[in-house]
């Protein structure tokens, strides 16, 4: 083997929903303030938790001033947050929505090997579920490729071609 291209991509459940609630965000609550600390960092602490919870809840009231149903649900140290469906239907006017969680990585392997002549030969697509490079062995980067933005991952938050409201946005 001359040759590993691996590729990684980030991959998504998705779910479509036509009515109904979906769920749109979860607040943890921050694990306890360690004993050892002084009262005055106990305090900050417990003020940042407090600032916390209260950003969450200013969410879902400001939801509901815009005319959306709201649903909280308390699970243990997690609250979720839900909204409802047709009025996401009935205020962006579609059939539809779909809801992407990222959950997980997809890695990829392509393996290039010397064939009889010397010439660089790939080989067919190959699951590799753990790739071992032995302790002190240097792997050489000749030429790395330039990444490209999936069609899929235009909608995706941060990305700097993400496409809102049905447009892709304009620069200025």
């Amino acid at each position: 083997m001359v040759k590993v291209k691996i590729t990684m991509y980030k991959s998504h459940q998705s779910v479509r929903y036509d009515s109904g609630m979906v769920h749109v965000a979860t607040r943890t609550l921050p694990l306890n303030s360690p004993d050892n600390q002084n009262e005055q960092a106990k305090k900050d602490f417990e003020q940042i938790a407090k600032d916390e919870l209260n950003r969450f809840l200013e969410v879902a009231t400001d939801l509901e001033s815009k005319g959306f149903s709201v649903e909280l649900e308390n699970e243990g140290i997690h609250t979720h947050l839900f909204i409802d469906v047709d009025t996401l239907l009935e205020k962006y006017k579609c059939p539809s929505i779909q809801r992407r969680v990222l959950s997980g990585r997809q890695i990829r392997a392509e393996f290039y090997t010397l064939d009889d002549q010397g010439l660089l030969q790939k080989s067919k697509r190959e699951s590799v579920g753990v790739l071992l490079i032995p302790n002190g062995m240097a792997i050489d980067v000749f030429e790395s490729e330039p990444r490209r933005t999936r069609n899929d991952n235009l909608f995706m938050d941060g990305n700097p071609n993400e496409i809102k409201g049905g447009r892709k946005s304009e620069e200025p």
